[in-house]
């Protein structure tokens, strides 16, 4: 059985086993080895090689599963500046949170156009799930205007995303016929 060294290149990325019994990792080149004592056993493992240009999509929507998966028990405190505005990473992330509700069309469906216009169940159902996850500070935004509060920064991802679908999607000078 040949023995050789696990990479020749740096090492981007290392998972281990459920029962860390052993490693897979992969380095700069798309070589990915099962590695046992620093050792891949080339016999019975076959590397394939990538086919050029066809990396990997390395970014895309977010998801934010983490945080998706809370389930009320515990609650992220959201910073906010005097002014109402979250701040900071987790100011960062809950705005981002809200961001995937704009995908999510059971929760904040595109159509009517105007934000007002929502149904009302919509708007609560945005509001359970934020209140369930989030704790927002009262003496910044009172308890009776926090769900206006949310409600106002979900318009806007709400009419953004609405903008940024129709840049990518209508073409123009093409009529709907």
């Amino acid at each position: 059985m040949k023995c050789r060294l696990a990479h020749d290149q740096a090492i981007r990325s290392m998972v281990w086993s459920h029962k860390d019994n052993w490693l897979v990792s992969g380095d700069d080149g798309g070589a990915i080895n099962p590695n046992i004592g620093g050792f891949v056993y080339t016999d019975d493992y076959q590397q394939t090689p990538a086919a050029e240009g066809n990396r990997l999509k390395r970014r895309g929507p977010t998801n934010l599963g983490e945080i998706w998966a809370l389930d009320g028990s515990w609650k992220i405190p959201l910073p906010l500046d005097e002014q109402g505005q979250p701040i900071g990473p987790d100011g960062k992330t809950f705005v981002r949170w809200l961001g995937t509700f704009m995908r999510n069309g059971l929760l904040c469906p595109l159509v009517p156009v105007a934000w007002p216009n929502v149904e009302e169940k919509f708007k609560l159902d945005c509001w359970s799930e934020i209140e369930k996850r989030y704790l927002i500070d009262p003496d910044i935004v009172q308890p009776p205007d926090q769900m206006g509060w949310a409600m106002h920064i979900l318009g806007v991802l709400r009419r953004n995303r609405r903008t940024k679908l129709k840049k990518d999607h209508v073409k123009v000078g093409v009529t709907k016929e």
